[in-house]
Protein backbone atom coordinates (compact mmCIF):
# COMPACT_ATOMS: atom_id res chain seq x y z
CA UNK A 1 0.00 0.00 0.00
CA UNK A 2 1.46 3.52 -1.32
CA UNK A 3 0.59 6.35 1.14
CA UNK A 4 2.15 9.83 0.65
CA UNK A 5 5.67 8.21 -0.34
CA UNK A 6 5.47 5.76 1.78
CA UNK A 7 5.24 2.39 0.59
CA UNK A 8 4.03 0.09 3.65
CA UNK A 9 4.31 -4.06 3.05
CA UNK A 10 1.83 -5.03 5.60
CA UNK A 11 1.59 -8.67 4.70
CA UNK A 12 5.59 -8.76 6.30
CA UNK A 13 5.20 -5.57 8.61
CA UNK A 14 7.79 -3.59 7.48
CA UNK A 15 7.75 -0.02 6.02
CA UNK A 16 9.74 1.55 3.10
CA UNK A 17 10.42 5.12 3.61
CA UNK A 18 11.51 7.48 0.21
CA UNK A 19 12.10 10.94 1.26
CA UNK A 20 14.63 13.29 1.53
CA UNK A 21 17.81 13.40 3.86
CA UNK A 22 16.49 16.00 6.06
CA UNK A 23 12.96 14.30 6.43
CA UNK A 24 14.71 11.08 6.50
CA UNK A 25 16.79 12.29 9.50
CA UNK A 26 13.67 13.03 11.73
CA UNK A 27 11.70 10.06 10.90
CA UNK A 28 14.62 7.85 12.08
CA UNK A 29 14.61 9.87 15.16
CA UNK A 30 11.20 9.52 15.52
CA UNK A 31 11.21 5.79 14.92
CA UNK A 32 14.10 5.72 17.57
CA UNK A 33 11.89 7.19 20.22
CA UNK A 34 9.39 3.99 19.82
CA UNK A 35 11.65 1.46 19.11
CA UNK A 36 13.27 1.54 22.38
CA UNK A 37 14.88 -2.04 23.90
CA UNK A 38 14.56 -2.12 28.09
CA UNK A 39 17.59 -1.16 29.38
CA UNK A 40 19.87 -1.82 32.40
CA UNK A 41 23.14 -0.42 33.59
CA UNK A 42 26.18 -2.89 34.99
CA UNK A 43 28.34 -1.73 36.94
CA UNK A 44 31.99 -2.64 37.91
CA UNK A 45 34.59 -1.31 40.75
CA UNK A 46 38.08 -2.46 40.52
CA UNK A 47 40.09 -2.18 43.81
CA UNK A 48 43.66 -2.46 42.40
CA UNK A 49 47.03 -1.96 44.81
CA UNK A 50 50.57 -1.29 43.29
CA UNK A 51 53.79 -1.02 44.55
CA UNK A 52 54.33 1.95 46.52
CA UNK A 53 58.02 2.55 44.34
CA UNK A 54 56.40 1.99 41.00
CA UNK A 55 53.86 4.50 41.85
CA UNK A 56 56.87 6.90 42.54
CA UNK A 57 58.48 6.20 39.38
CA UNK A 58 55.49 7.84 37.89
CA UNK A 59 55.06 11.28 36.78
CA UNK A 60 52.22 13.53 38.34
CA UNK A 61 51.05 14.08 35.14
CA UNK A 62 51.11 9.64 34.31
CA UNK A 63 49.09 8.81 37.20
CA UNK A 64 45.81 8.15 34.96
CA UNK A 65 43.92 5.67 33.97
CA UNK A 66 45.66 4.59 30.88
CA UNK A 67 49.02 4.28 32.61
CA UNK A 68 47.82 2.29 35.58
CA UNK A 69 45.64 0.08 33.39
CA UNK A 70 48.65 -0.55 31.59
CA UNK A 71 50.54 -1.50 34.94
CA UNK A 72 47.83 -3.99 36.45
CA UNK A 73 48.08 -5.60 32.75
CA UNK A 74 51.70 -5.96 32.76
CA UNK A 75 51.02 -7.72 36.15
CA UNK A 76 52.24 -4.70 38.22
CA UNK A 77 48.95 -4.71 40.27
CA UNK A 78 47.01 -6.74 42.55
CA UNK A 79 43.25 -6.76 42.32
CA UNK A 80 41.54 -6.64 45.92
CA UNK A 81 37.94 -6.81 45.33
CA UNK A 82 36.11 -6.19 41.91
CA UNK A 83 32.32 -5.84 42.84
CA UNK A 84 30.00 -6.87 40.13
CA UNK A 85 25.85 -4.57 40.00
CA UNK A 86 23.20 -4.76 37.58
CA UNK A 87 20.80 -2.31 38.02
CA UNK A 88 18.06 0.17 36.22
CA UNK A 89 18.61 3.47 35.60
CA UNK A 90 17.42 5.62 38.46
CA UNK A 91 17.28 2.18 41.08
CA UNK A 92 19.91 2.46 44.03
CA UNK A 93 21.35 -0.71 44.48
CA UNK A 94 23.98 -2.06 47.45
CA UNK A 95 26.16 -4.75 46.20
CA UNK A 96 29.92 -5.98 47.83
CA UNK A 97 31.24 -8.68 49.96
CA UNK A 98 33.52 -9.74 52.15
CA UNK A 99 34.11 -11.73 55.75
CA UNK A 100 32.05 -10.08 58.84
CA UNK A 101 33.96 -10.54 62.21
CA UNK A 102 31.37 -10.53 65.02
CA UNK A 103 33.60 -9.48 68.29
CA UNK A 104 31.82 -8.76 71.88
CA UNK A 105 31.50 -5.49 73.14
CA UNK A 106 30.63 -6.10 77.02
CA UNK A 107 30.35 -8.77 79.55
CA UNK A 108 26.84 -8.32 80.96
CA UNK A 109 26.50 -11.74 82.93
CA UNK A 110 28.55 -13.77 84.99
CA UNK A 111 27.62 -17.45 85.12
CA UNK A 112 29.78 -19.70 88.28
CA UNK A 113 31.63 -22.02 86.37
CA UNK A 114 30.35 -26.10 86.58
CA UNK A 115 33.57 -27.03 88.60
CA UNK A 116 33.14 -24.04 91.21
CA UNK A 117 29.25 -25.74 92.08
CA UNK A 118 31.39 -29.31 92.73
CA UNK A 119 34.05 -27.87 95.61
CA UNK A 120 32.80 -29.04 98.87
CA UNK A 121 31.87 -26.64 102.24
CA UNK A 122 34.00 -24.00 102.94
CA UNK A 123 35.67 -24.40 99.93
CA UNK A 124 36.90 -20.82 98.49
CA UNK A 125 34.89 -20.18 95.47
CA UNK A 126 36.72 -20.37 92.33
CA UNK A 127 36.06 -17.59 89.33
CA UNK A 128 33.00 -16.81 87.43
CA UNK A 129 32.43 -17.51 83.48
CA UNK A 130 32.22 -14.21 82.01
CA UNK A 131 29.85 -14.43 79.01
CA UNK A 132 29.39 -11.46 76.04
CA UNK A 133 26.03 -10.00 76.81
CA UNK A 134 26.59 -7.34 73.54
CA UNK A 135 28.59 -8.17 70.55
CA UNK A 136 29.21 -5.90 66.86
CA UNK A 137 30.43 -6.55 63.59
CA UNK A 138 32.21 -4.91 60.78
CA UNK A 139 33.12 -6.26 57.73
CA UNK A 140 36.66 -6.88 55.86
CA UNK A 141 36.14 -6.37 52.16
CA UNK A 142 33.75 -3.85 50.10
CA UNK A 143 30.42 -2.21 50.21
CA UNK A 144 29.31 -0.37 47.59
CA UNK A 145 26.03 1.80 47.10
CA UNK A 146 25.75 3.49 43.58
CA UNK A 147 22.78 4.98 41.48
CA UNK A 148 22.94 5.80 38.19
CA UNK A 149 21.15 8.09 35.20
CA UNK A 150 21.16 7.46 31.86
CA UNK A 151 21.74 10.99 29.83
CA UNK A 152 18.72 11.65 27.56
CA UNK A 153 20.73 11.10 24.55
CA UNK A 154 22.03 7.67 26.03
CA UNK A 155 25.43 7.46 25.33
CA UNK A 156 26.46 9.08 28.84
CA UNK A 157 26.26 7.48 32.47
CA UNK A 158 25.63 9.81 35.51
CA UNK A 159 26.90 7.44 38.54
CA UNK A 160 26.48 8.69 42.29
CA UNK A 161 28.99 6.19 44.08
CA UNK A 162 29.15 5.49 47.91
CA UNK A 163 31.84 2.98 48.26
CA UNK A 164 33.85 1.63 51.35
CA UNK A 165 37.09 -0.58 51.20
CA UNK A 166 37.88 -2.21 55.32
CA UNK A 167 41.22 -4.36 55.69
CA UNK A 168 41.35 -7.19 58.24
CA UNK A 169 41.05 -6.42 61.52
CA UNK A 170 44.29 -5.94 63.99
CA UNK A 171 43.02 -6.83 67.20
CA UNK A 172 44.02 -5.62 70.84
CA UNK A 173 43.35 -5.61 74.15
CA UNK A 174 40.53 -3.72 75.82
CA UNK A 175 40.20 -3.44 80.07
CA UNK A 176 37.28 -3.83 81.66
CA UNK A 177 36.52 -3.63 84.91
CA UNK A 178 34.35 -6.09 86.59
CA UNK A 179 33.72 -7.15 90.01
CA UNK A 180 35.11 -10.75 91.48
CA UNK A 181 33.28 -13.10 93.65
CA UNK A 182 34.86 -11.67 96.50
CA UNK A 183 33.87 -8.12 95.66
CA UNK A 184 37.09 -6.47 94.77
CA UNK A 185 36.96 -4.44 91.45
CA UNK A 186 39.42 -7.19 88.76
CA UNK A 187 40.08 -5.89 85.11
CA UNK A 188 39.43 -8.24 82.45
CA UNK A 189 40.87 -7.96 78.96
CA UNK A 190 38.58 -7.87 75.80
CA UNK A 191 39.48 -8.59 72.38
CA UNK A 192 38.21 -5.75 70.06
CA UNK A 193 39.43 -5.26 66.32
CA UNK A 194 40.76 -2.23 64.42
CA UNK A 195 39.66 -1.72 60.93
CA UNK A 196 41.53 0.29 58.53
CA UNK A 197 39.02 1.72 56.13
CA UNK A 198 39.09 3.59 52.55
CA UNK A 199 35.81 5.61 52.23
CA UNK A 200 34.71 7.05 48.72
CA UNK A 201 32.49 9.27 47.76
CA UNK A 202 32.05 10.91 44.36
CA UNK A 203 29.33 11.79 41.28
CA UNK A 204 30.84 11.27 37.79
CA UNK A 205 29.44 11.35 34.30
CA UNK A 206 30.58 8.48 32.03
CA UNK A 207 30.47 7.23 28.76
CA UNK A 208 28.70 4.02 28.00
CA UNK A 209 31.53 0.97 27.93
CA UNK A 210 34.66 3.38 29.25
CA UNK A 211 36.51 2.95 32.01
CA UNK A 212 37.52 5.69 34.24
CA UNK A 213 40.08 5.76 37.33
CA UNK A 214 37.81 7.32 40.33
CA UNK A 215 39.86 7.46 43.42
CA UNK A 216 43.43 6.34 44.20
CA UNK A 217 46.56 7.24 46.45
CA UNK A 218 45.05 5.62 49.19
CA UNK A 219 47.92 3.58 51.20
CA UNK A 220 47.16 0.39 52.65
CA UNK A 221 48.32 -0.60 56.12
CA UNK A 222 51.51 -1.98 55.37
CA UNK A 223 52.31 1.21 54.12
CA UNK A 224 54.01 -0.35 50.82
CA UNK A 225 51.37 -0.63 48.31
CA UNK A 226 48.84 2.10 47.26
CA UNK A 227 44.66 1.30 45.98
CA UNK A 228 43.27 2.94 43.13
CA UNK A 229 39.53 2.23 41.79
CA UNK A 230 38.66 1.66 38.39
CA UNK A 231 34.93 2.28 37.20
CA UNK A 232 33.65 0.52 33.90
CA UNK A 233 29.94 1.25 33.27
CA UNK A 234 27.83 -0.20 30.44
CA UNK A 235 24.07 -0.50 29.41
CA UNK A 236 23.19 -3.81 28.43
CA UNK A 237 19.86 -4.94 27.19
CA UNK A 238 17.54 -8.06 29.19
CA UNK A 239 19.78 -10.76 27.80
CA UNK A 240 22.91 -9.00 29.13
CA UNK A 241 24.42 -7.74 25.77
CA UNK A 242 25.88 -4.35 25.32
CA UNK A 243 23.49 -1.89 23.72
CA UNK A 244 25.57 0.82 21.88
CA UNK A 245 24.13 4.36 21.02
CA UNK A 246 24.85 6.18 18.19
CA UNK A 247 26.35 9.97 19.20
CA UNK A 248 24.91 11.18 16.28
CA UNK A 249 22.26 10.39 13.40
Amino acid sequence: VRRNGELSLEHIGKLLVANTASNLKVFEEKLAMLNVTPTQIETELHFVSFDKQDIAKLAPRDINCATLLGLWTNGHGELIAAPRSITQAGQATTFGGGIRHVYPTGLDREVPSATNSMRGAGAPEAGHLLIPGSTSSCTAGVSVVLMAQVTPEGNMLILTVSAELAEDPTWRQSPVMRMDSTGKAAEIRLDQPSFPVYPLETQVAIYNGATMLISGGMPLRNGQRMVYVFLTCRLIDPDGKPIQRRDSW
